[in-house]
């Protein structure tokens, strides 16, 4: 049986050389990751890299206005990695998922440790960490910063939620 789905080592690959062009951004790297997500099934981010790419031909580079400093495409096991590596590195922020049919997950970081876990479509706290973790195509975007949480929505420690997460991505 043939898997439709674009593979984990792809999307790496696009969101690493997004990353790549955030940095040093070029009209010809744009048009080939336009080409990459074109390739993958991500029509929406085929068309926002080739705007991107577009504008920076026409010399009018427009500025991110949403604040986010790393984003990309994301599976469930993107999303795994992505969060262990904040919790080790002590982030502070917020990881926003957007998912097709309006569905949006906001996950809440403070100093590496999981504080709240917010979903359009289910209850906060674990229930909406569950439903980040079970997005099979999504986009992530960490907006870093201060967090305000009036009641935390994740009690228990972050390394059981990690694990809570790690047996839902394994299935």
């Amino acid at each position: 049986m043939a898997d439709t789905s674009p593979s984990l080592d792809l999307l790496c690959e696009l969101s690493a050389h997004e990353r790549r062009l955030a940095e040093n951004p070029d009209a010809h790297g744009y048009l080939k990751l336009a080409s990459g997500y074109a390739e993958a099934g991500w029509i929406k981010e085929a068309t926002r890299a080739a705007q991107r790419a577009k504008a920076l031909a026409q010399g009018s580079e427009g500025e991110r206005t949403d604040g986010a400093v790393l984003s990309g495409p994301c599976t469930p096991k993107v999303l795994l990695e992505i969060v262990r590596s904040m919790t080790l590195t002590g982030k502070s922020g917020h990881l926003q998922l957007d998912a097709p049919g309006g569905i949006r997950v906001s996950l809440a970081l403070a100093d590496g440790q999981l504080v709240g876990a917010q979903s359009s479509d289910t209850a906060p706290g674990e229930a909406a960490l569950l439903r980040a973790a079970s997005l099979r195509a999504c986009r992530y975007a960490f907006v870093p910063g201060p967090v305000a949480v009036d009641l935390p929505t994740l009690d228990a420690p972050t390394d059981e939620l990690l694990a809570l997460m790690a047996a839902r991505v394994a299935g």
